[in-house]
Order: structure tokens, then C-alpha cells, then sequence
């Protein structure tokens, strides 16, 4: 299966970076340290419409920045 990520929006929740198809869903975190992409698995089946809140990519790549 082929993932289209250009549509994929940046989340920011509690300093965190994600970013999925939409707020609710999701699918990858970002690691500071290790400067990469991981896929993100939680126990429900989607976050709340008012999790997180959607940034630019700009915006996200100030949280992305190692210290």
C-alpha cells in the first residue's frame, strides 16, 4: 500500500511533533534525538477532533530543531 504524505498535516500536542492525514489520525512522531520519522501506534482507534493542534510546516520545524 501507498502512502500519499502531501496532504499529511503537522500536529503539535504538548511539544510533540506528528503528522498523519488529519488531527485525528495520526500515524508518525517525530524524534528530536534521533532526527527521524517513527510510525505512532495508540490504543484507541483515533484521537479527538480537538487533540493536538495542526501547525505549519514551518512552525513544526521549530520543535523539530535539536536544542
Amino acid at each position: 500500500m501507498i502512502i500519499d504524505k502531501g496532504n499529511w498535516v503537522f500536529i503539535e500536542q504538548e511539544n510533540a511533533i506528528f503528522r498523519g492525514p488529519s488531527r485525528s489520525f495520526p500515524h508518525e512522531v517525530w524524534s528530536v534525538k534521533q532526527q527521524k520519522w517513527f510510525p505512532y501506534h495508540f490504543d484507541e482507534p483515533f484521537k479527538p477532533i480537538e487533540w493536538g493542534n495542526i501547525v505549519s510546516e514551518t512552525e513544526a520545524g521549530l520543535y523539530m530543531a535539536p536544542d
